[in-house]
């Protein structure tokens, strides 16, 4: 999930004339694609001059709620009283609503994704239909498609300028509770489901997967002939010469320079330097 901030800084507030002030601050809104009520708010108490902000800050320490209201009631009276009572509570707050956003004497109404009625709560069908209208597996192959077969690595190496967070796809060969076996350019290994990302793959098009980069040492390559070297010894098997083997304290081996190569035969057939 990523969070983005908007820069934004509104003017101070002109005491002289509010109505141009709150036009102008709509206006900022409305191109940075500001729509969240407490955001705005915040904005606004943030521009406040230190006189208007002492005025209002009855309002300020306690806002009232500027979210959605649903009123239900058991009654046509009891809702009738209820919703005088909202409307005594927003004039008392000095706030007003848009008639064009409001419903009335309805039975039931749709909040949050869910149809709100006297029976209880029900997700909306338009929010469903993707979910009860999703094709079942007829085959081996659909149901591998449906199963999440492919799945994206993250990388947790230092990763370069520009590289993406994560590689793949790979095939599932097992998926686990805590670990999937996935097959790594013809090398199973088993990942932890922390670094996994289900990949969203094209049925209709073949799966392009991604190679692993090779590890280990690179292949050795031969080096120039030595100044010994003439026309007549070259081709010729050369003479059985002693190599001290040296290892690191891990016991990797460790291949010296070729500078160093000498002094250290000089070391193992008893010379000197």
């Amino acid at each position: 999930m990523s969070i983005e901030t908007v820069a934004l800084k509104l003017p101070t507030f002109w005491t002289t004339c509010p109505s141009a002030w709150f036009a102008q601050t709509e206006a900022q809104f409305a191109l940075r694609g500001i729509t969240a009520d407490e955001t705005k708010c915040y904005h606004v108490v943030a521009a406040l001059d230190a006189a208007t902000a002492s005025r209002s800050l009855a309002v300020i320490s306690s806002p009232p709620p500027t979210y959605d209201i649903l009123v239900a009631s058991s009654s046509a009276q009891s809702h009738i009283d209820d919703l005088n009572a909202v409307f005594h509570h927003l004039r008392h707050h000095g706030l007003v609503i848009k008639l064009e956003k409001c419903l009335f004497g309805v039975s039931s109404l749709d909040f949050l994704g869910h149809q709100v009625s006297a029976a209880g709560s029900v997700p909306m069908p338009s929010r469903v239909s993707a979910v009860k209208d999703f094709p079942q597996p007829r085959d081996v192959k659909a149901l591998q498609e449906f199963l999440a077969k492919y799945v994206y690595i993250r990388t947790d190496t230092v990763k370069t300028p520009l590289q993406r967070p994560y590689s793949g796809p790979y095939t599932v060969l097992a998926p686990g509770e805590k670990t999937f076996l996935v097959d790594m350019g013809g090398r199973a290994e088993r990942i932890s489901i922390d670094r996994l990302k289900p990949a969203q793959v094209d049925p209709t098009k073949p799966v392009q997967l991604q190679q692993p980069a090779r590890r280990g040492r690179p292949p050795a390559l031969p080096g120039p002939p030595s100044a010994t070297e003439t026309d007549d010894t070259r081709g010729q098997p050369a003479a059985q010469t002693h190599h001290r083997q040296i290892t690191s304290r891990t016991g990797r081996q460790v291949r010296l320079p070729m500078r160093f190569q000498s002094l250290s035969e000089m070391s193992v057939l008893g010379g000197g330097v």
